[in-house]
C-alpha cells in the first residue's frame, strides 16, 4: 500500500492504518481503496464482537482467491478459524494481479452462511464481478465446511447509481447483514437479511461516506494520534465566531460543540438542517418550516397578527408541511424549552402527524400549534393523529436528532413518489430507517457542514 511522503498517517485502528489521502478519498465522488475498505470491515467487527461472524479483510480474501498452490492456501486458511464462524463476509475484488495488492476496478460482496450451506454473491453492478465471485468461491468453500456449498448470486441487491461507489454498497450490505445476525434475523431462516438489504442499502449508501469520516474523526479524537483542527476551529478565534452562513441560519462555533457531544440541539442546529432538506428537496409542494416561525405560529396572541403573519408564508400551496414542535411557551426566550418533536401535515389527507421520540412528551404543544395553524392551510377541519410508533430516543437529550431523522425520512419518502401510495404513507419508511440514522446523524451533519465550509472558501 503505497503513499508519499506528505501524505500523513492520520489513524491507526486495530491492524488498519489511514492516511490523509483516505480522508480525500471519501470526501469526493472516488472508488473505495483497500485500507478504507479494511477499516470500516474492522469496524463492524468490533461493533458486532460475536465469533459466530467473521468479517475478512481484503488482502485475505485476495490470497484466498489467487493463492497459486493448494497446500500453501491451506496453510494460510487454517489459522484463521473460519470454520468456527456461522457467517463469513467476504469482499471480492476483481484485480487478478498479485504484484498490485490494490489493483481492481470494482468491489462486491460474497457471504457464507453456514445454516444453509450457501454463499451469496451480493454485486452493486449487475454481477459484474460473478467471476471473481465464483473464483473466490471455489477457492475457499473446501476449508470452511465438510460438503459441498452452493453458490447463489443475489439478483436483487440495490444497484450503484455512478461508476464508483461500488465500495460503499459492499460496506453498507455488510453492515445491514451484521446487524441482521447480531439482532436475532437468523432465527427467520426463511427471510435471511435480503429484504433488509433492499429496504436499507440504498439509503444508507447515500449518506456511508459522511458517517465514515465522522467516524473516523471520532476515533481520532478518541486516540489523539493526529489532530484534524474540527470545522469550528477552521480561521476563527474568538469565543462564538460565526463559521458559517447558510440560507439564512448563521451558525457559531459553539453549534459545533452541541454537535460533537451529547447536548440538546439548539434552534439554529435544527435550522439549519432543516433548511438543508429544503434546499435538497427543492419542490414547492414540500414546506419545511424554521422554529423561530412554528414558535410563533404557536404562541401569536391574536388571529389578526397571526393571519397577517401566515398568509405571506404560502402554506396552502404546499401538500406537506413539516413543524417542528418546542415545549417553550416563553415568548420572551426564543431558543428555550426541554423538548423537540415534529408536526407533519398531509394534504391528500387533511391530517396533522404528531411524531414524538420521548413518549408523547410534546403532546400538548403539538396540539397548540396544530390548533393554531390548522385555520390557515386546510379549507376543512384538519385531524389530528399521534404517531405511537414513532422511533424512541434512548436517552434526555437526542429529541432533536430524531426530529430531524423523521423530517429526513419524510422528505426523502414525498421526493420519491412514496406519496402514490397512499395506504401506507411515511410510517414504516420512519420505523425502519430513523433508529439507524439517528445513531450517525449528528457526524453526519458535522460532515455536511464541514462540506459547506470548504466549498464556501474555495
Amino acid at each position: 500500500m503505497g503513499y508519499s511522503s506528505d501524505d500523513d498517517k492520520i489513524l491507526s485502528y486495530n491492524d488498519v492504518v489511514l492516511r490523509r489521502s483516505d480522508l480525500d478519498i471519501l470526501n469526493g465522488p472516488n472508488f473505495l481503496n483497500d485500507r478504507l475498505i479494511e477499516f470500516y470491515l474492522s469496524y463492524l467487527s468490533t461493533v458486532h464482537t460475536s465469533s459466530a461472524i467473521s468479517l475478512i479483510p481484503p488482502s485475505i480474501a485476495f490470497w484466498i482467491s489467487n493463492c497459486p498452490d493448494t497446500e500453501s492456501l491451506k496453510d494460510f486458511i487454517i489459522p484463521l478459524g473460519l470454520p468456527d464462524s456461522d457467517v463469513l463476509i467476504f469482499p471480492v475484488n476483481d484485480n487478478t494481479n498479485v504484484e498490485l495488492a490494490e489493483g481492481g476496478l470494482h468491489w462486491s460482496l460474497l457471504v457464507y452462511y453456514r445454516e444453509a450451506n450457501s454463499f451469496y454473491h451480493h454485486d452493486s453492478l449487475m454481477g459484474l464481478n460473478q467471476w471473481s465471485a465464483k473464483q473466490l468461491f471455489e477457492a475457499v468453500s473446501p476449508f470452511v465446511c465438510d460438503g459441498d456449498a452452493i453458490y447463489r448470486e443475489c439478483s436483487d441487491t440495490p444497484q450503484q447509481k455512478n461508476g464508483y461507489d461500488c465500495g460503499v454498497y459492499l460496506l453498507g450490505v455488510a453492515q445491514v447483514i451484521c446487524r441482521w445476525f447480531s439482532s436475532g434475523g437468523v432465527q427467520n431462516r426463511d427471510e435471511l437479511w435480503f429484504n433488509d438489504v433492499k429496504e436499507t442499502v440504498p439509503d444508507l449508501a447515500n449518506h456511508l461516506r459522511e458517517e465514515i469520516l465522522g467516524l473516523i474523526r471520532r476515533l481520532i479524537s478518541e486516540k489523539n494520534l493526529f489532530y484534524i483542527p474540527p470545522v469550528s476551529a477552521m480561521g476563527y478565534s474568538s469565543d462564538d465566531d460565526k463559521i458559517l452562513s447558510y440560507n439564512d441560519v448563521v451558525l457559531r462555533r459553539s453549534d459545533l460543540d452541541i454537535l460533537n457531544g451529547p447536548n440538546f440541539l439548539n434552534d439554529r442546529v435544527i435550522e439549519f438542517y432543516l433548511s438543508y432538506l429544503s434546499t435538497v428537496h427543492a419542490s414547492p409542494a414540500i414546506s419545511v418550516i424554521p422554529p423561530s416561525i412554528a414558535f410563533w405560529i404557536s404562541n401569536c396572541p391574536d388571529t389578526e397578527s397571526l393571519k397577517d403573519f401566515i398568509e405571506p408564508l404560502g402554506l396552502r400551496d404546499s401538500d406537506l408541511l413539516i413543524f417542528p414542535v418546542n415545549d417553550n411557551t416563553n415568548v420572551e426566550l426564543a431558543g428555550g424549552g426541554l423538548h423537540w418533536s415534529l408536526l407533519v401535515y398531509y394534504r391528500e389527507a387533511n391530517s396533522f402527524y404528531h411524531h414524538d421520540s420521548l413518549m408523547g412528551l410534546n403532546q400538548w404543544s403539538a396540539k397548540q400549534l396544530f390548533e393554531a395553524v390548522s385555520p390557515f392551510v386546510c379549507d376543512g377541519d384538519a385531524i389530528y393523529r399521534e404517531c405511537s410508533d414513532t422511533p424512541q430516543q434512548k436517552n434526555g437529550y437526542d429529541c432533536g436528532v430524531y426530529l430531524l431523522g423523521v423530517a429526513q425520512v419524510i422528505c426523502q419518502w414525498f421526493s420519491s413518489g412514496g406519496v402514490k401510495n397512499r395506504d401506507e404513507l411515511w410510517f414504516n419508511d420512519v420505523k425502519e430507517t430513523v433508529p439507524d440514522l439517528a445513531n450517525h446523524l449528528r457526524e453526519d451533519i458535522l460532515g455536511l457542514i464541514r462540506r459547506l465550509i470548504s466549498e464556501k472558501s474555495e
